[in-house]
């Protein structure tokens, strides 16, 4: 059964933009005209196959001059976990392949990298394909940059640091890590412009957000996502610099510079490349309306906290990460002797859609390694996540906020009753 489309939009409000982007107006007639009408394969030689390799390409040339790359720099995947996995096993199976390399390559990630990243270093590690080093974070959230020169070291092969983490929007400083990280390479290998250590970042909640040009950025292989920018799912980017030597991770064909084989999905990569031309045209407007947003709701949160129906119950909560460096569509909060799976259901029941922890971690019963990091290290708090989107106004927020404070009413009121 289908829902009306109006009906959902009277009686809910969705707050997890930072999980997944309704697709774009214009973005979506794109996608129906192109999956009509070029649907044939790119690898073909006969018209119709030219045209969609042409789409292809063009797209290609679109990205690649958003973030100020070579066009031959955009590699197409199937999202942002492929972008982060392709990144981190084709740099490793490259370092094993080398007979020049030796020792163990050793990976550096922050303490608070996407599970894409931190799940597969880890399984990397357990494979005994690499050493693997954590860079803590200080409880707002941030990697202290001194603290690379600690871990970095002559086997050092790759070092992953997110830009804007997807729980907490902690902003990195990914500018001033990449320099740290060329002194630290002209200190171990005598030259700052040795191929070891790579950086990569995942930019996935960048776009639209934060300034997203490679070059200033200091990168050489860097991980975003169509699902993010209200373009469709099911199609993302990694890039990677001019020189830098990855190994496909899966075997087949030569597509995608012979990294990713497949029959490319033209009419997706299409409507991508249109979904972030319309996200970065907007960015300067939209990341201004949405940092009013995240002032207005926390202010009304304030102010629905210091209630006096809360003045018995306990209420106590923090809003989790930097305040400072942080990018304003994502708010994580975290509230005292309450589960969040309950607050996340308790919410949906009023109409409002928010997460307990990322989305690809919703289902994982231990505490989230991002929370943890910061210093929850058991399930005494528990915390939710607000993200806005191009949707999102003023009285979603009233709404919202009104939900909340039933809820949070609800919730420890019953708890109380419990404990007497």
């Amino acid at each position: 059964m289908f829902f009306s489309s109006k009906k959902i939009e009277k009686e809910r409000r969705y707050f997890d933009y930072a999980a997944a982007t309704p697709i774009d107006s214009e973005v979506l007639s794109l996608l129906c005209s192109l999956l009509s009408e070029n649907f044939a394969n790119p690898g073909a030689l006969y018209s119709e196959g030219t045209e969609s390799k042409d789409l292809i390409e063009k797209s290609r040339l679109s990205i690649s001059e958003m973030i100020s790359a070579h066009k031959d720099e955009i590699v197409f995947t199937s999202g942002g976990t492929e972008s982060d996995v392709l990144a981190i096993r084709g740099v490793i199976k490259k370092v094993s392949l080398d007979e020049k390399f030796e020792g163990k390559p050793h990976v550096v990630i922050s303490a608070i990298e996407h599970s894409a990243i931190f799940d597969t270093v880890h399984e990397l590690e357990k494979e005994g394909q690499i050493e693997l080093s954590i860079l803590p974070v200080n409880k707002e959230g941030r990697v202290a940059v001194e603290d690379l020169k600690d871990v970095v070291k002559k086997t050092t092969v790759l070092i992953s640091i997110m830009y804007i983490n997807n729980e907490i929007g902690v902003i990195q400083d990914i500018p001033t890590i990449s320099k740290e990280v060329r002194r630290l390479k002209k200190k171990l290998h005598g030259d700052r412009h040795s191929y070891y250590p790579l950086i990569h970042t995942d930019a996935s909640q960048a776009f639209g957000f934060a300034p997203i040009g490679v070059s200033s950025l200091g990168i050489d292989l860097m991980s975003f996502n169509s699902g993010k920018v209200y373009g469709p799912k099911g199609v993302g980017a990694l890039f990677v610099k001019r020189g830098v030597a990855l190994n496909s991770i899966f075997y087949s064909g030569g597509q995608e510079s012979g990294l990713r084989p497949g029959t490319e999905p033209v009419a997706l990569i299409a409507s991508f490349a249109r979904a972030l031309e319309i996200s970065e045209g907007s960015k300067s407007k939209e990341s201004l309306r949405i940092a009013n947003l995240r002032e207005y709701f926390l202010e009304k949160l304030e102010k629905i906290i210091k209630e006096s129906c809360f003045k018995d119950l306990d209420l106590d909560y923090k809003v989790n990460g930097s305040q400072n460096y942080n990018s304003p569509h994502i708010i994580s909060l975290s509230f005292k002797g309450l589960e969040s799976d309950q607050m996340v259901i308790e919410l949906d029941a009023k109409g409002i859609s928010v997460s307990s922890k990322s989305a690809c971690k919703t289902l994982d019963p231990q505490v989230s390694h991002v929370l943890s990091a910061i210093g929850y290290d058991d399930n005494s708090w528990g915390a939710i996540r607000f993200s806005f989107g191009r949707d999102t106004q003023n009285e979603d927020i009233d709404f919202a906020i009104v939900a909340l404070q039933e809820v949070l009413f609800k919730l420890l009121h019953t708890k109380k009753e419990f404990l007497l």
